[in-house]
């Protein structure tokens, strides 16, 4: 596969992700706890929507979760980690492929211990994506693309709640913004790991060697709401990694409070969709708003018995 077409099927896939790090919470469960991954922010008068999305999803993941269709129907406009119009834009993807090669005497070997380099090689050679298409990607677009192949063949490859929301905005005219520029989230993926490549490469392997058995619990957890176990599935192994912790959640968490505080000044109602990700754990944004006295509830879920 030509990597300049796969880097291509990323953009158009993955929307506003970086990694498997974001690409988390799918889901498949019958039993439906009391919560939801929606919840809704109040001060005073003012309120907005924040769901905790998942990027991609199998296509029996569908129907989502009902609460997401009361935060749409409740909202005057949407708010996504980038906005979907400059997602579509034709030179995205390109945009993304000159930062994420490198410069002509550079490449992956270069950078990476000989031990690690093998083991990327490894894994490139079990998914049809031998070490000579990916050695002079930087290693966010590599192990992008390798993630990608696995969640592929994994049926994760219909759009998520970001698209399907997008979408149906369009439809309906309401007004939607991005949290972050795609140039930055274009940096940002092209530039992790940058000076700890062998830890991120490392532990992006890691993940993907865990994938078929985290599946499961991570989506059971997306669907309820469940930011105690995804706390634990999730957060757990990244922390072992400051710096990818920080850049990929911490710092864009605090980056995204102001724009947050605005929300709440408003009287428009907004539906704001993240990954779920950003919203657990004492970094994450659930806790980060009620430390800014605003009041945060879980939506309850519809029914008993739902996604059968």
């Amino acid at each position: 596969m030509n990597p300049f077409n796969m880097a291509e099927r990323i953009n158009r896939r993955t929307k506003s992700t970086f990694g498997f790090c974001i690409l988390i919470g799918l889901l498949s469960v019958k039993v439906l706890l009391a919560q939801s991954p929606v919840w809704k922010v109040s001060r005073g008068e003012h309120s907005f929507y924040l769901g905790g999305t998942c990027h991609l999803l199998r296509a029996t993941d569908y129907p989502l979760p009902q609460a997401f269709e009361q935060g749409y129907k409740e909202a005057d406009r949407l708010a996504f980690e980038v906005s979907p119009k400059e997602m579509q834009e034709p030179s995205a993807a390109g945009r993304m492929m000159q930062a994420g090669v490198y410069a002509e005497n550079k490449s992956l070997q270069d950078v990476l211990s000989p031990e690690v380099y093998a083991a990327l090689a490894e894994q490139g050679e079990k998914r049809s994506l031998p070490i000579v298409m990916l050695k002079n990607f930087k290693p966010g677009i590599a192990v992008m693309m390798l993630t990608m192949q696995e969640l592929v063949r994994k049926g994760i490859s219909v759009e998520g709640v970001d698209l399907y929301y997008s979408n149906r905005a369009t439809e309906d005219g309401k007004p939607t913004e991005g949290l972050e520029t795609i140039d930055f989230q274009i940096d940002l993926l092209c530039n992790m790991g940058a000076g700890y490549e062998n830890e991120f490469v490392r532990y992006s392997l890691e993940d993907l060697n865990k994938l078929n058995e985290m599946i499961d619990p991570l989506l059971d957890a997306w669907r309820v709401g469940d930011t105690n176990e995804m706390e634990t599935l999730f957060l757990k192994d990244m922390k072992r990694y400051p710096k990818l912790y920080h850049d990929l959640l911490v710092a864009r968490n605090q980056r995204w409070l102001p724009r947050f505080e605005e929300f709440l000044e408003t009287e428009e109602t907004e539906l704001v969709l993240v990954g779920f990700g950003h919203l657990v754990g004492d970094d994450g944004l659930i806790y980060l708003l009620r430390q800014l006295n605003c009041t945060v509830e879980c939506l309850p879920a519809k029914s008993t018995e739902e996604g059968i």
